[in-house]
């Protein structure tokens, strides 16, 4: 006869290694106490001991590295949410960038012709003049 151990209906699977080392220990327990005790006893019970003892052991080993683990994921996503948040702030920098010589340029053109302008002005009124002097 093969000792099982029932599994929660919502399995957690550190509790269940715990109940199933436990419920091996107190299996190994019965058997020892239905014997009388002798040498070979004592150490089927020390052995039961142990290999619980390292049952809970390896556990709580494994426990410590899902948290870890956790813990490390919950770094990964935090860092992935920053990098997200820079890309898109790079990105409205450089559209503003892009918005800020569209606007320097229109306003160099828009100078430019107003230059242009008044240059063509004042020719126009310097050549007006010389033929009203040359007229007079």
């Amino acid at each position: 006869k093969t000792d099982s151990c029932e599994v929660p209906e919502q399995p957690s699977w550190t509790a269940w290694l715990g109940l199933h080392a436990n419920t091996k220990k107190e299996h190994a327990t019965d058997k020892i106490q239905d014997v009388p005790h002798s040498a070979l006893a004592n150490e089927a019970e020390k052995h039961a001991e142990t290999s619980a003892g390292t049952g809970i052991a390896l556990l709580e080993k494994g426990n410590s590295g899902m948290k870890e683990v956790d813990e490390e994921t919950e770094r990964s996503r935090k860092m992935r949410r920053e990098i997200e948040e820079n890309a898109a702030f790079a990105e409205a920098l450089e559209t503003a960038k892009r918005k800020d010589e569209r606007m320097k340029q229109s306003w160099k053109n828009a100078e430019d012709r107003t230059v242009a302008e008044e240059k063509a002005r004042h020719e126009s009124e310097e050549k007006a003049r010389r033929e009203m002097e040359e007229n007079a």
